[in-house]
């Protein structure tokens, strides 16, 4: 019964996280972004990747700490949301279990998980839409699907498969320069 319920959170995870890709501003991003960590956050508790749950349960904080726009871009709430990462990682180290391979597969599986936030968070911070979709398409969602694929998370699965399509999908709608930041500017790159 745990298991299915573990499977019910992680697919209403999955559309939260799936569609923040299509919002064209960054707050709605980043709100989506965060819903979808709470759940997943459950689904992988349920599912004994207490590693994985725990970073996830930070991205709730992270989310509102960036859809509350430019004010909150502080580099304090930057270390912040980057050193409880890093005591997730430290707390539930070892404790973790996958459906494939040991204890120190395990382990491996919680640094990754941990290294692909930590990354996905300084680049959130930098708050370039075309950066934030490069680097999900490029590590964080390899990442996350490798996690998921050990951990049976069945709607991390189609999360990070479906978050991919929709990075794609999002350039050939908005195009290369069609992000807004939080101030409803286009993003624009300068090329020299």
């Amino acid at each position: 019964m745990i298991t299915i319920l573990a499977q019910i959170i992680s697919i209403l995870a999955a559309a939260f996280n799936i569609f923040s890709y299509q919002m064209k501003d960054n707050r709605r991003l980043f709100l989506s972004k965060g819903i979808s960590g709470a759940l997943f956050a459950v689904n992988f508790i349920l599912l004994g990747n207490f590693t994985a749950g725990a970073l996830n349960a930070v991205n709730l904080l992270r989310g509102a700490v960036l859809a509350g726009g430019e004010k909150w871009h502080k580099k304090r709430w930057l270390y912040l949301v980057q050193g409880l990462y890093l005591l997730c990682c430290v707390v539930t180290f070892g404790k973790s279990r996958t459906m494939i391979g040991g204890a120190v597969f395990a382990m491996v599986v919680s640094l990754l998980a941990t290294a692909s936030q930590l990354i996905e968070t300084a680049i959130l911070w930098g708050n370039n839409g075309r950066h934030i979709r490069l680097a999900q398409i490029s590590f964080i969602s390899p990442f996350w699907l490798f996690n998921n694929i050990v951990t049976g998370s069945i709607g991390g699965i189609v999360t990070e498969i479906f978050g991919m399509c929709s990075v794609i999908i999002s350039f050939l709608r908005f195009g290369w320069n069609g992000f807004l930041d939080d101030a409803g500017k286009k993003q624009e790159e300068k090329t020299e």
